[in-house]
Protein backbone atom coordinates (compact mmCIF):
# COMPACT_ATOMS: atom_id res chain seq x y z
CA UNK A 1 0.00 0.00 0.00
CA UNK A 2 2.77 2.09 0.54
CA UNK A 3 4.16 1.97 -2.56
CA UNK A 4 1.01 3.15 -4.33
CA UNK A 5 0.65 5.74 -2.27
CA UNK A 6 4.61 7.08 -3.26
CA UNK A 7 3.92 6.23 -6.76
CA UNK A 8 0.45 8.70 -6.82
CA UNK A 9 2.45 11.19 -5.02
CA UNK A 10 5.36 10.84 -7.36
CA UNK A 11 2.53 10.81 -10.61
CA UNK A 12 0.45 13.82 -8.91
CA UNK A 13 2.43 16.68 -7.74
CA UNK A 14 3.83 17.29 -11.40
CA UNK A 15 0.69 17.53 -12.53
CA UNK A 16 -0.64 19.61 -9.93
CA UNK A 17 2.62 21.73 -9.91
CA UNK A 18 2.54 21.88 -13.82
CA UNK A 19 -0.95 23.43 -13.65
CA UNK A 20 -0.28 25.78 -10.59
CA UNK A 21 2.44 27.41 -13.08
CA UNK A 22 0.33 27.50 -16.04
CA UNK A 23 -2.57 29.63 -14.31
CA UNK A 24 0.04 31.67 -12.38
CA UNK A 25 1.21 32.35 -15.73
CA UNK A 26 -1.83 32.94 -17.59
CA UNK A 27 -2.78 35.46 -14.82
CA UNK A 28 0.27 37.21 -15.26
CA UNK A 29 -0.25 37.22 -19.20
CA UNK A 30 -3.44 39.21 -18.89
CA UNK A 31 -2.12 41.92 -17.08
CA UNK A 32 -2.04 45.19 -19.30
CA UNK A 33 1.55 45.75 -18.73
CA UNK A 34 1.21 49.32 -20.59
CA UNK A 35 -1.47 50.46 -18.67
CA UNK A 36 -0.23 49.11 -15.35
CA UNK A 37 3.30 51.32 -16.07
CA UNK A 38 1.19 54.28 -17.36
CA UNK A 39 -0.65 54.33 -14.05
CA UNK A 40 2.47 53.92 -12.32
CA UNK A 41 3.97 56.30 -13.78
CA UNK A 42 1.50 58.99 -13.62
CA UNK A 43 0.90 58.44 -9.49
CA UNK A 44 4.76 58.99 -8.91
CA UNK A 45 4.80 62.49 -10.55
CA UNK A 46 1.81 63.38 -9.00
CA UNK A 47 2.86 61.82 -5.43
CA UNK A 48 6.40 63.80 -6.19
CA UNK A 49 4.83 67.10 -7.44
CA UNK A 50 2.66 67.21 -4.33
CA UNK A 51 5.82 66.49 -2.20
CA UNK A 52 7.50 68.92 -3.50
CA UNK A 53 4.36 71.63 -3.11
CA UNK A 54 4.26 70.41 0.69
CA UNK A 55 8.36 70.56 1.19
CA UNK A 56 9.30 73.68 -0.72
CA UNK A 57 8.75 76.91 1.21
CA UNK A 58 9.49 79.13 -2.37
CA UNK A 59 5.51 79.81 -3.97
CA UNK A 60 6.49 79.48 -7.76
CA UNK A 61 7.57 75.80 -7.05
CA UNK A 62 4.36 75.04 -4.93
CA UNK A 63 2.61 76.85 -7.47
CA UNK A 64 3.91 74.74 -10.44
CA UNK A 65 2.75 71.74 -9.06
CA UNK A 66 -0.43 72.66 -8.62
CA UNK A 67 -0.39 73.93 -12.39
CA UNK A 68 1.35 70.40 -13.55
CA UNK A 69 -1.55 68.28 -11.35
CA UNK A 70 -4.09 70.62 -12.71
CA UNK A 71 -2.83 69.86 -16.18
CA UNK A 72 -3.21 65.92 -15.41
CA UNK A 73 -6.83 65.98 -14.17
CA UNK A 74 -8.37 66.28 -17.65
CA UNK A 75 -11.52 64.67 -19.11
CA UNK A 76 -10.19 62.35 -21.67
CA UNK A 77 -7.58 60.80 -18.36
CA UNK A 78 -8.76 59.00 -15.20
CA UNK A 79 -8.87 60.95 -12.37
CA UNK A 80 -5.65 60.91 -10.23
CA UNK A 81 -5.67 59.41 -6.54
Amino acid sequence: MPLIISILKSAVWPIIWAAAKDACLAMIGRIKWATLLERFICRSISNGLRWLAKTNNNGLAGKTAEDALAMLKRDDLPELK
